[in-house]
């Protein structure tokens, strides 16, 4: 198990599509869901998205052999 903050992953995404967070939450959660439904195929909730993004970040981040 690997712990990673909610910083980091989201940095993560903000770099990839070259774009900033909103500060209110539920824009913000909002803005994750929609960057979240690019990974899966399965219905992506306001809940569910943070899940998403930080497997994904798991996984490309083991893909390229870092934490």
């Amino acid at each position: 198990t690997v712990f990673v903050t909610p910083q980091k992953w989201m940095k993560h995404y903000k770099e990839k599509f070259k774009m900033t967070l909103p500060k209110d939450k539920q824009q913000r959660k909002r803005k994750l869901k929609e960057i979240a439904a690019r990974y899966t195929d399965k219905k992506v909730t306001l809940y569910n998205a943070d899940a998403i993004l930080i497997a994904v970040y798991g996984f490309i981040q083991q893909q390229k052999g870092e934490e």
